[in-house]
């Protein structure tokens, strides 16, 4: 079963396709929780096309970025786990209120979401050009320590003998 697309900020969401794996508890409610997430091996695709690096961002005379870059997870500081040694998972989504799944046909409940781990790397160089020449770089994905990065999804449907097991969020 497919979600509609999760409302994150910063066109967060397009970086990311992902399988949520969760279970429901005693009072057929998905709690507050963690969804802990890797990106898939052959890497997610984030086009800069409509929204371009301006430029001078690179360097003092960088021209806009206008490409696609393609990401690969990398593992979050163990910190993130409380010093626990866990190198396969690059995202960290909180769900910070328990849901309700709904029911085909009901009103969806948006479920408030926040980003409190991700951690990307390019898998090859950027080409910028400034002036004449071309400079390679490598690109890290992190979260900004000034502004967080929350958003929402509608819940989950259960109808059809569908569960929130499985459920995808791109």
């Amino acid at each position: 079963m497919t979600s509609s697309p999760a409302k994150l900020p910063g066109r967060i969401r397009q970086i990311f396709r992902w399988r949520q794996t969760v279970g429901l508890n005693d009072d057929g409610m998905i709690p507050v929780g963690f969804d802990f997430l890797r990106t898939e091996p052959e890497g997610a695709v984030f086009r800069f096309d409509r929204i371009p690096i301006p430029a001078g961002f690179f360097s003092a005379h960088s021209e806009p970025f206008a490409s696609a870059v393609r990401f690969r997870g990398r593992s979050l500081p163990r910190s993130q786990f409380g010093g626990l040694d866990v190198s396969h998972v690059d995202t960290v989504i909180a769900r910070r209120r328990a849901v309700n799944p709904r029911v085909r046909g009901e009103r969806a409940s948006d479920v408030p979401l926040e980003i409190v781990g991700l951690a990307l790397e390019s898998m090859e160089p950027i080409e910028v050009h400034a002036g004449r020449h071309v400079e390679l770089w490598d690109v890290n994905v992190d979260l900004s320590p000034r502004r967080r990065s929350k958003g929402q999804t509608p819940s989950p449907d259960t109808a059809a003998g569908a569960g929130p097991e499985g459920q995808s969020i791109a």
